[in-house]
């Protein structure tokens, strides 16, 4: 059911900065690896020509491009110095790459496998563009080295959003390069979704707000039986959280936000422990955790366990939380004192350590945390809701709010949540 719905007072108490990369969801791809091409320079000591090569891709989500993964390996020539790739966003004339870069980054030679185990490589941009749904790009890669980009091979068009193109130093001008076959490079597109807040009502209950700074449209429906602890994850990895629900030590997780049955079910965790949410092996499929007395029972979606230890007390005195605190692609785990509104983040949610920043944001024994990436900036960090008011920053650190505004009734519980939006 979706409602238009105009609730409260918008406070933006001051401006959003630029977006960046933010929960990174998978948009475009094309994953097949039966053969290689050159970038760069095989034989620097002769004139072979310099290769350059672009895969041009039709953008499916809108928002902020983080990050692209390359299906690389080294070619073990001992004549070819190991140097970076650079890797841009160009925006495309007609079938080619253009002169106009959106970002560049660059890929280590460090990070670049061996030629026996060719494998995905990111190439993360800092300073990400935002891409436009059904708009065409071009990922270029070129180096002063000499690397190989894997791809398609053949007649098939592996990827009919786009196709490879070339140039070399000796012909410069933008071509397909093998006559009449289609091929495209291995690569994968991620863009960045922004957290989205979401209350529920007695346990079950799920009301979802469409927008920040302020929700106007609103998607509400129930999902499970009291007693429970309402989540949300993304539990297939699909860049959209929805529902679930930690009831007797069982996780129920629905793959739609709706009041079906649930897709996956599983035992795990101490029944009087606390569940948390988090991509905690930054796989982009959300894992489960239960936390209590400061250990934490980590479940992943692979079904790969493991405990770790941070924090002390139990819920509702000690609250658990996680989140990506450092913009690593990996969530962190902290804890919130209720007493205190005291944070304590942990940049990893694996052995031991303390908190790499503990401060205070909220109401003393008054206001609930929910942390979320607000601004799409590739790093979760706080929030609270106090009463129906809440309150969100775009640091971990403490101080004035960004923004707040008034949602849901005082007892509903906040939660976050995202969806991925489809062309068209």
């Amino acid at each position: 059911m979706r409602i238009a719905v105009l609730v409260g007072v918008l406070v933006v108490l001051g401006a959003l900065p630029a977006a960046a990369q933010g929960a990174l969801v998978l948009d475009q791809s094309q994953e097949a690896v039966t053969s290689g091409f050159i970038v760069g320079d095989q034989d620097p000591t002769d004139d072979f020509p310099r290769f350059t090569i672009a895969q041009t891709f039709t953008a499916g989500l809108s928002g902020p491009l983080g990050k692209v993964e390359l299906h690389l390996s080294r070619l073990n020539l001992v004549e070819v110095p190991e140097l970076p790739i650079t890797v841009e966003i160009r925006t495309v004339s007609g079938l080619d790459p253009s002169e106009t870069v959106l970002a560049t980054t660059a890929i280590p030679a460090s990070a670049i496998p061996i030629a026996q185990a060719p494998a995905w490589v990111p190439a993360t941009f800092a300073a990400p563009t935002t891409v436009a749904a059904g708009t065409q790009y071009a990922i270029v890669a070129y180096t002063d080295s000499a690397y190989s980009w894997h791809g398609s091979s053949g007649g098939v068009d592996a990827y009919p959003g786009g196709s490879r193109r070339l140039s070399d130093t000796d012909s410069p001008e933008w071509r397909l390069g093998c006559g009449m076959c289609t091929p495209d490079m291995a690569f994968r597109t991620f863009v960045a979704l922004q957290s989205l807040p979401a209350v529920v009502t007695l346990s079950t209950n799920f009301t979802l707000g469409d927008s920040l700074p302020m929700p106007f449209v609103f998607t509400a429906f129930a999902y499970g039986t009291r007693p429970q602890v309402p989540i949300m994850g993304d539990w297939d990895g699909d860049g959209t959280r929805t529902a679930g629900a930690y009831k007797a030590g069982e996780f129920l997780l629905n793959n739609q936000n709706d009041g079906g049955a649930a897709d996956v079910t599983f035992a795990f965790g101490d029944p009087r422990g606390f569940p948390v949410v988090g991509d905690y092996d930054g796989d982009r499929t959300e894992d489960v955790a239960v936390y209590r007395n400061g250990l934490w029972q980590v479940r992943l979606s692979t079904g790969a366990t493991y405990t770790t230890t941070f924090g002390a007390g139990a819920w509702p005195a000690t609250v658990p939380v996680a989140g990506d605190w450092d913009g690593d692609g990996t969530d962190g785990i902290g804890t919130y004192a209720y007493a205190t509104a005291t944070w304590a983040l942990r940049n990893s949610p694996t052995g031991s350590g303390v908190a790499d920043a503990t401060f205070v944001f909220g109401t003393p024994s008054a206001s609930y945390p929910v942390p979320g990436d607000w601004d799409t900036d590739g790093t979760a960090t706080v929030g609270v809701k106090t009463g129906t008011i809440w309150a969100l920053r775009d640091s971990n650190t403490p101080g004035v709010p960004e923004i707040a505004f008034n949602f849901g009734a005082a007892n509903d519980l906040p939660l976050t949540w995202r969806t991925r939006p489809i062309a068209g």
